[in-house]
């Protein structure tokens, strides 16, 4: 899936066109595929054992795929709620300490004339 994303990202990144061709052709063919009608079962139903079997771990490694995906992404959110956490409290911090330097600056502003004088 990662070399997909990366493959993809890559085709965004180029100054070539998309290859629009290249892109649908798979899903039309599997959807061709589909409108077949299935083939006779002659075997007592062997097949559709197989069938189902087939669907069935397909079914397992995909739901197994979306929840490490889900705690993946939990992870990711946790990450981004902690540091969203950590900047706010970083920002604070600089904006009181402007605060305090605007302030030294002010008064050292106001205290320069009675140097001079």
């Amino acid at each position: 899936m990662n070399s997909a994303l990366l493959h993809r990202s890559a085709e965004v990144q180029s100054d070539d066109p998309p290859d629009i061709k290249q892109d649908i052709e798979p899903s039309l063919r599997r959807e061709v595929a589909s409108d077949r009608p299935p083939p006779h079962v002659s075997d007592g139903g062997t097949t559709a054992v197989e069938v189902n079997s087939f669907i069935e771990d397909v079914s397992i490694s995909s739901a197994t795929e979306v929840a490490r995906l889900i705690t993946a992404l939990q992870g990711v959110r946790d990450l981004l709620q902690s540091e969203s956490q950590r900047v706010q409290g970083e920002t604070g911090r600089y904006f009181h300490l402007n605060d305090g330097a605007f302030a030294a600056a002010k008064m050292m502003v106001k205290s320069i004339p009675q140097w001079r004088g």
